[in-house]
């Protein structure tokens, strides 16, 4: 088994940062001291098996990296070059393979031109690899990144593969889709495993309610895929098999009686619609029973909602509704639904500007992130 401790960055929604950190500790059972929030994500050291922990069982990341070395000054065109050649590829990229992708990003530095930066890389690592000007491969081979920041140049290897934030069970994709990962940051923030009934009144195609029915039942958010670090010539075969992990418990097991019972509502037909197919694929995938959902406004299914429940959502901004005054008309029925119903409790998703307003209720802020550029608000509420 390698003993080699990785410097692993994963990535996140900006603002999630602190919510991230804090499930690499559980995951790892790292300090979270040891864990540093940076823009944009976390970073910590880690062998093997803290790497594949999470890889396997994180739901806030959206990728995962290994860092090639700290980061460096890096200035001038030769001076990447030199960078470059210090740096220890073989662990991640084997010749004649082909050409991995590069993403460049900079950010206040003098290297700021992100084709220039990657055609240099691209020459580099074609003669690196004994590659001939025009091979290309079919292969997924890892990500290279190349982030540059007030100079100081970071290069790190994909570890998870494209697309990691997937979890797999989505066939169908609503108008205005909520990643699985900011879904997940929404209930470990909810707590939910403190009640047993869990609604979202506005769930679109299905993403929260399908999330927590995944926690409940213990499931791996990423069992149907494979990761890119599997590819490392680094690694043998028998390091890189990803067994089952016997340690992931259920929530379930820890819920008051009767388990969790998950539904989700919205009056949009065509979004329950696509709601109700992941369902049923979800179940058939996992083997586990298909959830409940009812079309209509919040309004008209709050009487069968039990007491204790908790609210997870993630409400119109009004993007799709149109005019303002319809969306504060939303919010305001919204913030009276929850005052007559003092025993639920609540965690939303927002960019509406005026929401404490409008909802005339008491919250706390949970945090500010970025959600696919828009900057949005997570709020909760307390039953009373």
């Amino acid at each position: 088994m390698s003993n080699t401790v990785y410097r692993i960055f994963c990535v996140c929604a900006p603002g999630l940062e602190p919510w991230l950190a804090q499930e690499i500790a559980d995951l790892t059972k790292l300090r979270v001291k040891k864990i540093k929030a940076e823009g944009g994500g976390v970073s910590f050291a880690g062998d093997l098996e803290k790497l594949k922990s999470v890889l396997r069982n994180g739901r806030l990341a959206e990728g995962v990296r290994v860092r090639l070395g700290p980061a460096k000054d890096v200035t001038t065109f030769q001076g990447l070059h030199e960078h470059f050649r210090k740096l220890p590829w073989a662990a991640y990229l084997l010749p004649k393979r082909g050409l991995p992708p590069i993403r460049v990003v900079a950010h206040k530095s003098r290297l700021y031109h992100s084709d220039a930066v990657k055609e240099r890389a691209e020459i580099f690592l074609r003669n690196y690899l004994k590659l001939e000007k025009d091979s290309k491969t079919d292969l997924e081979l890892p990500t290279v990144h190349l982030r540059f920041d007030h100079d100081r140049l970071q290069v790190s290897v994909d570890a998870a593969g494209e697309e990691y934030y997937k979890r797999g069970y989505r066939l169908a994709i609503g108008r205005a889709p909520l990643r699985e990962t900011i879904a997940a940051a929404l209930l470990r923030m909810a707590s939910f495993e403190k009640v047993n009934y869990l609604w979202d009144p506005f769930c679109g195609s299905g993403t929260i309610p399908l999330e927590a029915s995944s926690l409940t039942c213990g499931l791996e958010p990423r069992s149907q895929r494979k990761f890119a670090f599997q590819a490392w010539p680094s690694l043998g075969q028998l390091e890189t098999q990803m067994a089952p992990d016997e340690s992931l418990v259920a929530l379930s097991e820890t819920l008051p009686a009767g388990g969790l019972r998950i539904m989700g509502s919205d009056r949009d037909e065509q979004a329950l619609a696509a709601a109700q197919e992941n369902s049923k694929y979800f179940a058939k995938l996992f083997g586990v029973p298909a959830l409940k959902w009812r079309q209509g406004d919040f309004e008209e299914v709050e009487g069968d909602i039990p007491a204790g429940a908790i609210v997870v959502c993630n409400p119109p901004y009004g993007l799709r509704m149109g005019k303002k005054k319809d969306l504060g008309d939303l919010y305001r029925r919204f913030g009276a639904m929850l005052k007559r119903r003092s025993d639920l409790q609540a965690v939303v998703l927002t960019a509406f500007e005026e929401f404490e307003a409008a909802t005339a209720i008491p919250w706390n802020h949970q945090a500010r992130i970025n959600n696919r550029g828009v900057v949005a608000n997570i709020w909760k509420h307390s039953a009373k």
